[in-house]
């Protein structure tokens, strides 16, 4: 795969994911959405996403058509880790990007390590 000037390989390949959003936009888009981006974290150690998976930028998720894919009474349920949430504000930055507005924290997961 051939690399964008500017993006990593797995941010390219996220845009390109998109294709379809015209059909999905002119059928008036999805009232629900779900999204489980692969924030980059600031902070490392042991188990950082990057060791695990390909990570994405912010700024290269919110050039994602995701406003588009989104019918105009649509929620969105936008998976974060609670180091997201407690480092930045890119969680709400994100959403708004989005064409959202965020309202509540509304699901807590506890994962337990054994």
């Amino acid at each position: 795969m051939a690399r964008v000037a500017g993006r990593r390989p797995r941010e390219g390949r996220l845009i390109r994911r998109a294709r379809g959003v015209a059909e999905v936009e002119a059928a008036g888009g999805y009232r629900v959405l779900l999204a489980d981006p692969s924030w980059r974290y600031r902070q490392g150690g042991r188990g950082a996403a990057r060791n695990h998976y390909e990570t994405a930028s912010v700024e290269a998720m919110k050039r994602m058509p995701v406003a588009r894919l989104a019918a105009e009474d649509a929620v969105l349920f936008l998976w974060a880790t609670w180091p997201i949430l407690v480092e930045t504000t890119d969680v709400h930055d994100l959403a708004r990007a989005w064409g959202f507005r965020p309202k509540t924290l509304g699901f807590l997961w506890v994962k337990y390590n054994e």
